[in-house]
């Protein structure tokens, strides 16, 4: 209990860390728009394959979806 402060400060700095990285220079809006298409490439994977599947059926339907996108 008398660490858990710290512990928390930590992670925070910890994400804010992966954060960082993972921007690379780019605008928040810039985020926030990529992180919309790849929300709405994973909808509607998931509306073709409502019963699911393996991980390596998921990637294959995922990278046909961004194929199928960019037509």
């Amino acid at each position: 209990m008398k660490y858990s402060g710290a512990i928390l400060y930590l992670l925070l700095v910890a994400i804010l860390i992966l954060f960082w990285r993972r921007s690379r220079g780019r605008s928040l809006h810039d985020l926030l728009e990529q992180d919309s298409h790849t929300h709405h490439i994973i909808q509607r994977v998931m509306t073709k394959h409502p019963h699911g599947g393996t991980w390596q059926q998921y990637r294959q339907w995922t990278t046909d979806e961004e194929k199928q996108q960019g037509k």
